[in-house]
């Protein structure tokens, strides 16, 4: 009679405690190429156990691939932290290669300013003297950009584009 009471009570708190049974497991890829600013755990690893779909839409922080690696010990800290559920983490790391970066993305579609032939005003600096002449652009160009100019003179300068249709020209 002790006994089936002793399994009894243990059967009653599987079934009112089952939740303290469930963990998930993380299986870490090698190295990974994330296409977005934040990287979430389905980018870096294969999840199974429960509450996987709750699981693969985390962001990890960046303080936790500052160096472009994830190790299991950051990740197994980070998670148990912040679920109430057990996770095991399996595998070495995961090296990060970010394929997405705004200042690049931003540049790359930087509008053209100067076209080739286009008339430009070029700033010619040398320390506190400037002049200021007209040339034809030789290329196109963006802000920023170092385009070849023709003077008048037939004598080609590199100039910074910093307007529409202007540019500086250093000496």
């Amino acid at each position: 009679m002790r006994r089936f009471n002793g399994i009894i009570a243990l059967l009653l708190l599987f079934i009112f405690s089952s939740n303290g049974f469930a963990y998930t497991r993380l299986y870490l890829m090698s190295d990974v190429t994330v296409n977005s600013e934040n990287v979430k755990i389905s980018d870096i690893c294969k999840v199974e156990g429960d509450n996987v779909d709750e699981i693969l839409d985390i962001i990890i922080p960046p303080e936790l691939y500052i160096d472009k690696m994830i190790d299991n010990k950051r990740l197994y800290d980070f998670l148990n932290s912040n679920l109430n559920e057990k996770v095991f983490v399996f595998g070495t790391g995961v090296k990060i290669k970010h394929n997405f970066n705004l200042k690049n993305r931003q540049d790359s579609v930087k509008p053209v300013l100067v076209k080739r032939g286009d008339m430009i005003t070029l700033s010619i600096r040398k320390n506190a003297i400037t002049i200021e002449v007209k040339g034809k652009a030789l290329n196109n160009g963006c802000e920023k950009d170092e385009v070849n100019f023709k003077l008048s003179s037939g004598k080609v300068l590199k100039g910074k584009i910093i307007s529409e249709k202007e540019a500086d020209v250093f000496l």
